[in-house]
């Protein structure tokens, strides 16, 4: 890691904080000038896509590789992303994974139904996927030599860890004819997502305590993690207040610093009781498919109300856009991400920034 990260973890504890800063913190990735002469190693792609995401030793020399090709620019950090797919604890718990070759995305076949309904989840220290994950991260960090960060794979939680295991359709169909057993089941994710999470954040904190979570290219100078709940589109507040709002307040509590990943305009109905929730730090919008992007002046309103709840903001925002949206928002409280086309555009567009 370079020197100048021991400045960008300031900016980004005081991002979490919602504290006064020169300028808002600000990732810009860019390749580097000279990234092909740099790297000279030669990689061996694994055929499918299954391969390619469980193969640890691709998985770690692709990262390296990438990495060596980049520029990080102000807050921007090297990390390698450790997940499987969206939603890593569903496997810990037992769900099977289906690796889509043509869209390389990982889906999960859920494995809780009428025969083991009454089955209470438990830690498996057998499970596969929770040995592979435990050789991959400890592989990782022993290569990384502190040129890198290794992050916490993507967990998730509550309703949405549930309907990988027993089914989006089933699931909405047992909040009204079982809630007793929707409770029990997520009592127990709750419980068990500090088993794993607690065993990562031991191998992949930081001499400060910190730790990066690599999706959404986050650190916090303590126990981070990113959290959600992509099924609350389908449910309403109500529904939200009794099965999501508890666990999620759980969950925080044992945390640190917490970004909340808000997705989709059916989800917004659940804002005003996530930003009441004390111990989320920071939101994440996306706005879905087919929505205007999140640089559009329409989602301008629903950022202050953010910032106005004294919850940090989380942006991607395309190069373009970054000074128009740190005009409008101010620099207090404020995370975005962005790429550039080269190494002199993005050192040019962090010097405009910190005259703003």
């Amino acid at each position: 890691m370079e020197k100048d990260w021991y400045e960008s973890r300031k900016r980004l504890a005081a991002w979490w904080r919602g504290e006064d800063t020169d300028r808002p913190a600000v990732a810009i990735f860019a390749p580097k000038s000279d990234g092909n002469e740099v790297v000279r190693k030669n990689i061996s792609t694994p055929k499918t896509f299954r391969e390619r995401r469980t193969n640890i030793e691709y998985r770690i020399l692709k990262s390296e590789i990438d990495m060596m090709r980049t520029s990080f620019v102000g807050e921007a950090f090297p990390v390698l992303d450790t997940e499987i797919g969206p939603g890593d604890l569903a496997l810990f718990l037992g769900a099977k994974p289906i690796f889509q070759e043509e869209t390389n995305v990982v889906w999960y076949q859920p494995v809780i139904s009428g025969s083991n309904l009454s089955e209470p989840l438990k830690f498996d220290p057998e499970n596969e996927w929770w040995v592979f994950f435990k050789k991959f991260i400890l592989e990782a960090v022993k290569r990384s030599r502190g040129k890198y960060l290794v992050g916490m794979p993507d967990l998730i939680e509550g309703l949405d860890t549930l309907a990988q295991l027993r089914g989006h359709e089933r699931l909405i169909i047992d909040m009204f004819k079982h809630p007793r057993w929707v409770h029990e089941r997520l009592r127990e994710i709750t419980e068990l997502y500090f088993v794993y999470y607690d065993t990562f954040y031991k191998m992949i904190s930081d001499e400060i305590g910190g730790n990066a979570f690599s999706l959404y290219k986050i650190w916090g100078p303590g126990r981070t993690s990113k959290v959600q709940c992509d099924f609350s589109s389908l449910i309403s507040p109500r529904m939200f207040k009794e099965f999501v709002e508890p666990y999620l307040r759980e969950q925080c509590s044992q945390l640190d610093f917490v970004l909340y990943h808000l997705d989709g305009v059916y989800a917004l109905k659940h804002l005003d009781s996530i930003l009441q929730i004390q111990e989320i730090n920071a939101i994440q919008w996306v706005p879905g498919a087919g929505e205007e992007p999140p640089e559009s002046p329409k989602w301008m309103p629903l950022y202050k109300k953010i910032l106005r709840a004294e919850k940090s903001l989380w942006l991607n925002i395309p190069f373009n856009y970054v000074e128009h949206v740190i005009k409008a928002l101010g620099k207090r409280r404020l995370y975005i991400i962005t790429g550039a086309s080269s190494e002199k555009e993005a050192s040019g567009l962090l010097s405009r920034i910190s005259r703003l």
